[in-house]
């Protein structure tokens, strides 16, 4: 038998002793529902189910807390674990919660892409909510309707314009295909705005060759450069993109 040697009442939880000297942090809810009192005893089916019990109450409590963030089931379940839940405490809890409501991979997927989806292109958030555990048809039933097209006709002549003038065109184009590729916009979509906006972007200023050809002559240690090293400059300046008479005039005045 199992026998109430103590009981405290804390801040937010009742405390009990047990007469082996197991102390017990217990729920109010289980506490209230069992109507536990000083020198009551438990035979050890009882002390089983006011253990389950106690506990599936503590992580509820504990989830509860955590839907104060918009979660998915399975990282709510993640999250359970994480804190020393029993898989199936976890299990139960997300199947309760999902049966309320409170969690609900379909509208959580609907706020995620209304979110994400002027940041972040259909294969990054595709990616994102499957590590979230959504299942992949709630997924593209609202990354499918993303239109790449509109939202990179405002994301990428933004991008230009921030660029413009400060690398070789070809540079830049580079960047902005790279750039937004990684951000999971998809190739066909990042080259047809491209194309349309292609005029927004000058050729380089003259001192940012200037620049990148003084950068160069520092990484060669000789006191005067050799045809050669200048050759070698303007090869390299050549394949960024650079135009080939802005980089010879910038050159001219290097030794």
């Amino acid at each position: 038998m199992h026998k109430i040697t103590q009981i405290k009442k804390l801040k937010t939880i009742y405390q009990v002793t047990l007469n082996n000297q197991e102390v017990i942090e217990v729920e109010p809810v289980i506490y209230l529902k069992l109507h536990l009192k000083l020198f009551q005893e438990l035979d050890q089916s009882a002390y089983q189910r006011f253990i389950l019990d106690n506990q599936y109450e503590k992580y509820k409590r504990i989830g509860l807390k955590r839907l104060n963030n918009m979660q998915t089931k399975k990282e709510m379940y993640d999250y359970l674990i994480k804190k020393e839940a029993t898989v199936a405490i976890a299990k139960q809890i997300v199947f309760e919660f999902a049966e309320k409501k409170y969690l609900d991979d379909y509208l959580y997927t609907k706020m995620y892409v209304s979110l994400k989806q002027y940041q972040k292109g259909p294969k990054y958030i595709q990616d994102e909510l499957l590590k979230k555990g959504v299942d992949l048809n709630i997924i593209l039933g609202f990354t499918e309707r993303i239109n790449e097209i509109e939202i990179l006709s405002d994301l990428i002549p933004k991008k230009m314009r921030s660029l413009n003038g400060k690398k070789a065109k070809k540079q830049i184009l580079l960047k902005i295909k790279t750039d937004f590729y990684r951000l999971g916009f998809s190739q066909d979509a990042i080259d047809t705005v491209i194309g349309k906006h292609n005029h927004l972007l000058n050729e380089v200023d003259m001192h940012v060759i200037e620049k990148e050809v003084r950068q160069q002559r520092l990484k060669i240690k000789s006191k005067i450069l050799s045809y050669e090293d200048k050759q070698k400059i303007i090869s390299k300046l050549y394949r960024k993109g650079y135009p080939l008479d802005m980089i010879t005039k910038a050159l001219s005045d290097i030794k």
